[in-house]
């Protein structure tokens, strides 16, 4: 297998496994503990045999059949599907069949969609006989792709496909062909996993590597691929929909991974897979809720929109005291250079890391930070629950301000404001901490917060949200002060009606309580630590560790909304910051903010913050950012 194979395979399975546990299968975390073990064994081996380059096969029957199980309980999504059906085709699914009966178009039919498990497995078997190894390498990244792209749709976004919704009875006038196409579906296809067609985008896929490597074969695979798109549809399998949607994934994976796509960079292939996959995200959005975002015209939601999301998180780094906080200064070119650099060659930086401590460091939580590891923890934190949780406050923001596809925009608008807090923190080519933020953690946190019941949960039983800082542009260094964001996460005690637990994490974590003081408002109070320093212990992979001091923090809201802080940090050059919101004073008609903060070598910095991200302030820079650098 290659390393690319195996890094897809490898975070395909701790999606999967993580939502076996959050849905409540852990039956289901079997095939994901089956999958990993083969993956770390074949990556210490390195076997040359070229049976381990076949793997993916054996994984197929398992992740689709895990797929089945943790989407087992989940609601479908069939009624969206149905609708674009009706509205663009009207309902095929269940008068193709009715509208021509004839017993051979049917065998016909179903013959060549029996065909689809021939044309899975006969090509690389072929291939590996033959010693076409580099055939066989290109077919089982492009089969790989092809079908995670497919499972991780049936993961976050299930369609079970009017088999499911109306069900044929079984007849003696059935032909056998069909019988036979029904059976095998019986024993081996899982609810959830019809859109899109993972019959038809693999047969597309496998047509294409036979066109490109072994092109005697392909007229046939192209004629059962056509016959298998329409036997979907007029054997009920599928909805036109999710066959369209199949042929339109298969289509993309084979120009961009199989024909390389002629003459288009790498970076650019990838790009479009992204874009593709943002595009089918835009498509399948429910109708957001108002469980994150409620527009209230004070405190911190007031100042909630994207630029002021892009500004807090895109510079949430510059807040620690070795910071250079003049933009001007800013190297965003060869940042943004290497992280290009590190997602291009995303295999080769994970190799020299090495994947057994990337999975300890990066992936589980099976290291502390006193060993240098540990960085799971800011991952799962920051990317995965707190940043998953803004972009859902990101897709209500849009949808309430009625902009078409608000979970695309959403996406948009978080992965770059996560690519701009990647260049603040100026990695470096072969970053491993931004390769597993932008592949893996950042991409997830958006996709966990698309469910349903996870935005249920940490909208009711436990309160997620956000608190952001009040950016200003400070005059006359051209620094930006004050900017940044904290999650905040309240749970409610037991025994208690107004009494709530405090945990705050981001570049501060404090612990604490908040209280309940009647109409929707809130006193809180919390102790921690607060991170105020990074240093580069490992400059091969820019592994970084960070500095800590104490810290505490009051703070009152509304509703979830910040109306004011006061926070002392123990170590840092600003030892007092105060913050006062739009409302907080009680003039809910004006949308300006204050903030004013007491430097520890004296002086003092202020400013006046606004709706759009960014206000306006003077005072004395920190000595990062002074003459001194």
């Amino acid at each position: 297998m290659s390393t690319i194979t195996t890094a897809l395979l490898l975070a395909f399975t701790m999606l999967s496994g993580a939502l076996a546990l959050w849905r409540g299968h852990p039956a289901a975390l079997a095939p994901s503990v089956v999958v990993f073990a083969l993956l770390i064994v074949a990556r210490r081996i390195q076997p040359e045999a070229r049976a381990w380059a076949l793997v993916p096969l054996l994984f197929f029957p398992l992740l689709y059949a895990q797929v089945g199980m943790v989407d087992a309980a989940m609601p479908m999504n069939d009624p969206v599907v149905i609708g674009w059906e009706e509205h663009w085709f009207g309902a095929p699914w269940h008068t193709w069949r009715e509208r021509w009966p004839s017993p051979v178009l049917s065998s016909l039919l179903h013959l060549c969609y029996v065909a689809f498990y021939p044309l899975v497995y006969l090509p690389p078997l072929y291939f590996a006989w033959r010693a076409r190894r580099d055939a066989l390498d290109a077919q089982m990244l492009a089969f790989t792709v092809v079908l995670l792209a497919g499972l991780t749709c049936f993961l976050l976004w299930p369609v079970e496909g009017p088999r499911f919704r109306w069900p044929s009875p079984t007849t003696s006038g059935d032909d056998a062909a069909r019988q036979f196409a029904r059976l095998l579906l019986a024993r081996f296809s899982a609810r959830g996993t019809a859109f899109p067609s993972s019959h038809v985008s693999i047969t597309v896929v496998q047509t294409a590597i036979l066109w490109r490597w072994q092109r005697p074969a392909a007229p046939l695979a192209a004629c059962l691929t056509i016959g298998l798109a329409v036997g979907a549809v007029y054997g009920g399998f599928h909805y036109l929909i999710d066959v369209l949607a199949g042929i339109a994934l298969g289509s993309l994976v084979a120009w961009l991974v199989v024909f390389r796509a002629p003459g288009l960079p790498m970076r650019w292939r990838t790009g479009l897979l992204a874009l593709a996959a943002l595009g089918i995200t835009g498509c399948a959005s429910t109708a957001p809720s108002h469980r994150f975002y409620s527009a209230l015209p004070y405190g911190s939601e007031r100042q909630f929109n994207p630029v002021s999301q892009l500004v807090n998180e895109g510079f949430d780094l510059l807040r620690m005291d070795d910071a250079d906080r003049r933009l001007a200064q800013q190297p965003f070119g060869v940042t943004a250079r290497n992280i290009g650099n590190t997602v291009r060659n995303a295999p080769g930086v994970i190799n020299d890391f090495g994947w057994s401590r990337w999975a300890s460091h990066e992936l589980l939580p099976l290291t502390l930070k006193s060993g240098g590891g540990g960085q799971w923890v800011p991952n799962y934190q920051f990317h995965l629950l707190g940043s998953g949780m803004v972009s859902a406050r990101l897709t209500e923001w849009y949808a309430q301000h009625d902009v078409a596809h608000p979970a695309a925009w959403s996406f948009a608008t978080m992965m770059s404001a996560h690519l701009l807090n990647e260049m603040t923190e100026r990695s470096s080519p072969r970053s491993i901490d931004a390769l597993t933020d932008l592949l893996i953690f950042d991409p997830a946190g958006f996709f966990l917060f698309r469910s349903e019941r996870v935005q249920r949960f940490f909208s009711g039983p436990v309160q997620l949200t956000n608190w952001s800082m009040q950016p200003t542009f400070n005059l006359p260094q051209g620094t930006i002060e004050n900017v940044g964001q904290e999650y905040v996460m309240r749970v409610r005690l037991p025994r208690t009606t107004r009494w709530r637990g405090l945990y705050m994490f981001g570049v501060s974590t404090l612990f604490g309580v908040s209280r309940d003081i009647g109409d929707g408002r809130a006193i809180s109070v919390g102790v921690g630590a607060d991170a105020v320093q990074t240093s580069v212990i490992d400059p091969g992979t820019d592994q970084r560790t960070v500095t800590l001091s104490p810290n505490a923090g009051l703070f009152y809201d509304r509703h979830g909304s910040l109306l004011a802080s006061l926070l002392l940090r123990g170590g840092s050059d600003s030892y007092v910051t105060v913050n006062l919101y739009p409302g907080a004073l009680g003039l809910t008609r004006v949308p300006l903010g204050v903030w004013g903060a007491a430097l520890r070598g004296g002086g003092v910095r202020v400013g006046l913050s606004t709706p759009f991200g960014l206000g306006l302030g003077y005072g004395q820079s920190n000595t990062a950012s002074g003459a001194a650098r």
